[in-house]
């Protein structure tokens, strides 16, 4: 008698996750059908975002300064010297080394300019070759018209040392 109610209490369970799950999945659905951009993280088109990130990442491993300043907004080219931005990536690469592993932890609203709101997009990593083994990756970007992200800057923070 016991054993029929634990057994009826386990099913009971599993089809209330099923029905959860399935109403989710629904949910999901009508959400993306209603919704042509990906998915967001407080307020950010993730898909878009990861774009430049995966592609800050890959300049920034490769030690292509030139690329990575051709990616910030004009806005912020004009008052960038380049030979600065070289030398802290020297030094970053000195210090963090190359990124292997990143993964999205959070973004939130900053600011906003009269050409877009302005988003920091925040990444923990793993690195290797230098001084520190992980660390964040804080993006900032601005939205404009709410499809065409711009990188704004970037900063890289070294946490674990290596022993």
């Amino acid at each position: 008698m016991e054993n029929n109610k634990i057994i009826a209490s386990i099913l009971i369970v599993a089809v209330l996750n099923l029905m959860l799950t399935l109403f989710l999945i629904m949910e999901l659905r009508t959400s993306e059908s209603h919704d042509k951009k990906s998915i967001t993280y407080g307020g950010v088109d993730q898909g878009e975002v990861k774009h430049i990130t995966d592609m800050l990442v890959e300049k920034y491993n490769e030690g292509d300064g030139l690329a990575i300043y051709n990616m910030f907004d004009d806005k912020v080219k004009v008052k960038m010297d380049t030979p600065q931005l070289f030398s802290v990536l020297n030094k970053l690469k000195a210090t963090i080394g190359t990124i292997s592993l990143y993964s999205f932890s959070h973004s939130q609203k900053v600011g906003e300019d009269p050409e877009g709101d302005i988003y920091n997009i925040f990444y923990d990593f793993k690195s290797e070759g230098a001084i520190y083994t992980k660390g964040t990756i804080k993006v900032t970007v601005i939205d404009k018209d709410n499809e065409n992200y711009r990188l704004y800057g970037f900063f890289m923070n070294g946490q674990d040392m290596a022993n």
